[in-house]
């Protein structure tokens, strides 16, 4: 698939948790042979230190996994994540957050992000506001049933009124 379509960027399968970190050094040997392209490294805390200064000098973009699962901790990130992205940076390596969506998203030096944050008001029956000026966000319910069906045209309607918004984030 990757050759096939000639994919720029990819993640390597983020499955530490599920088959070992050793198996997925392997599988992203095997990849980048079979490929002949560099994948984007996801490191975990579980991976330690020594690897993020590994991988950050081995690979020009490397992903930082445990944001969206709570493995780093929102209290947590001005001790982590701006160390993490101060050895990146001294390393010329850019970093991609994985399910990173903040409110202080500005004060961290990705390069990049990802969320699915953006599809939730349909599920929660929320829509959320951003203005830019100020830099704020605003949440705000928009049904009493907390639910939109998800078949209809309003979940529709809504999902790319979400996504313009989210977009402006």
């Amino acid at each position: 698939f990757i050759n096939e379509y000639d994919i720029k960027h990819f993640i390597e399968l983020d499955i530490d948790s599920l088959v070992g970190y050793e198996r997925v050094k392997e599988i992203r040997k095997n990849i980048e042979k079979e490929t002949n392209k560099k994948c984007i490294p996801a490191w975990h805390l579980s991976r330690g230190l020594n690897e993020w200064n590994k991988l950050t000098k081995e690979y020009n973009y490397v992903a930082l996994g445990g944001l969206a699962i709570k493995e780093i901790k929102k209290r947590d990130y001005k001790k982590i994540l701006h160390p993490l992205l101060r050895i990146a940076k001294k390393n010329n390596c850019k970093i991609h957050g994985l399910g990173f969506t903040n409110n202080n998203l500005k004060e961290y030096d990705f390069y990049s992000v990802d969320s699915t944050s953006w599809s939730t008001c349909a599920r929660y029956a929320r829509i959320y506001n951003f203005n830019i000026k100020k830099k704020e966000m605003r949440s705000m319910l928009i049904s009493k049933t907390h639910r939109i069906d998800q078949k209809g045209d309003k979940y529709t309607k809504l999902l790319k009124i979400s996504l313009r918004e989210w977009i402006k984030y």
